[in-house]
């Protein structure tokens, strides 16, 4: 009868089973050296193995097993006991080494782990569409839009691109270089395609977030600019109205100070007629022609364009005007406020700068309709910053919309910037 010949029939077992299931572990290690790319301890673990399976085999040959008791002088149950709890201690370690290397490095898994625990979709693929990486979040993403996950990064994009999406997803508008793509429970989604390179090849990226709070807020905020906008343009009525009711209160407080003036010099010639000196006779000869000047003026205007009203109060202060252009149809709105920008201009050239002429020339860029108001003077000293009527003078411009510029570069230019209607802007 030879030493293999074990009567504890549970013990045989039970050494078979504890051997198998050293031999899985060291199967197990094998694989995660591989998944590591860790060379040496492959060709260790493989070594391993073999030799493992080796000498079990030794162990079950009744012939070796005899020679190999009887030269350690061990029984064959003691034998087998220390040997698995030798492999059992070696599997211990060679675990422990597997884990410990995961622990300080990091393997494609990990990568794989962590990307897919992104909030943002990811898909990396080559120019032909060949996925390298792409992570659950894209996946979900692309069953929301085509009904299945990424198999090709070219037909996920051209999908998203040319429309071809399930009922219910759609493309909403443009987010960037990408696309804005609502889904169904009405969210929204970024998706953008940018080109990479590594290592001198081609790659593509597509990336997609969730802004569905962030486009919400974009949209109440576009309605909310757009009612302060028609409340700011009511704004700028409500001041027009202002203003054309002040110019009206002015000119209802002159018309009334000509007409007491009229009728003072009135009665002060009733009583000079009847007795008064050369000298009163002379002053009192002096208001009637001032104010007969004054009511022919208003009279000769009252009907007259702007520009020749701008060349005639040019003339009344010993300058001429020049003016190049017209003022366009549906502008004429604006004729009041060229015409007190001319006067004005030309007031402070003659007083500032001795000017002769003033130059007035007009054109348009886009929606704006600009007139610019300069002179041949030269300035007797510095431009000290805007006065009375040229604040007054801006007010008004912005009121109506518009804006006003002032150059002392070269002598001194005002230039209006006004806003012509729709209808007109395009002719």
């Amino acid at each position: 009868m030879t030493s293999y010949n074990i009567s504890n029939v549970v013990f045989h077992n039970l050494i078979f089973i504890w051997y198998y299931a050293v031999l899985l572990f060291l199967f197990y290690i094998t694989v995660q050296y591989i998944r590591q790319k860790r060379i040496v301890n492959i060709i260790m673990s493989i070594l391993f193995v073999a030799a493992n399976y080796s000498v079990f085999q030794m162990a079950v040959n009744t012939d070796i097993s005899d020679s190999l008791i009887s030269f350690l002088g061990l029984s064959l149950k003691v034998g087998l006991l220390v040997y698995m709890i030798v492999q059992t201690l070696a599997v211990i370690i060679l675990l422990f080494s597997v884990n410990k290397w995961e622990g300080r490095n990091i393997s494609q898994m990990s990568v794989k782990e962590s990307v897919d625990l992104l909030p943002t979709a990811i898909c990396v693929y080559y120019p032909s569409g060949k996925i390298i990486l792409v992570n659950e979040s894209m996946n979900n993403l692309s069953r929301l839009l085509t009904g299945m996950g990424v198999l090709n990064g070219n037909e996920l994009y051209s999908a998203v691109e040319e429309g071809r999406l399930l009922p219910g997803c759609e493309t909403a508008g443009r987010h960037g270089d990408g696309y804005v793509l609502r889904v169904p429970g009405g969210k929204y989604f970024s998706f953008m395609r940018k080109e990479r390179r590594q290592g001198g090849r081609q790659l593509f990226e597509i990336t997609s977030n969730d802004i569905t709070e962030i486009y919400r807020k974009t949209a109440q905020l576009d309605k909310n600019n757009r009612l302060l906008e028609q409340a700011n343009e009511k704004i700028r009525e409500y001041s027009r109205r202002i203003i054309d009711i002040t110019r009206q209160k002015e000119i209802v407080k002159t018309k009334t100070e000509i007409h007491d003036g009229m009728n003072l010099v009135l009665l002060r010639s009733r009583r000079i007629m009847k007795g008064g000196t050369p000298a009163e006779k002379a002053e009192i000869l002096f208001r009637w022609k001032a104010n007969a000047l004054m009511l022919c003026r208003e009279a000769d205007t009252a009907g007259r364009g702007v520009w020749e009203k701008l060349r005639a109060r040019a003339a009344e202060i010993g300058m001429t005007a020049e003016i190049k252009g017209s003022i366009p149809p549906g502008c004429e709105k604006y004729e009041e406020l060229i015409y007190s920008a001319g006067s004005e201009a030309a007031a402070n050239a003659k007083k500032h700068a001795d000017a002769s002429v003033l130059y007035a020339e007009i054109s348009s860029a886009g929606d704006e309709l600009i007139i610019r108001f300069s002179d041949n003077g030269s300035p007797k000293r510095p431009f000290r910053g805007e006065g009375g009527g040229l604040k007054d003078l801006r007010s008004r411009a912005e009121s109506q919309g518009g804006r006003m510029e002032t150059e002392t570069a070269q002598g001194f230019a005002v230039t209006l910037y006004l806003k012509i209607p729709g209808e007109t802007a395009n002719v």
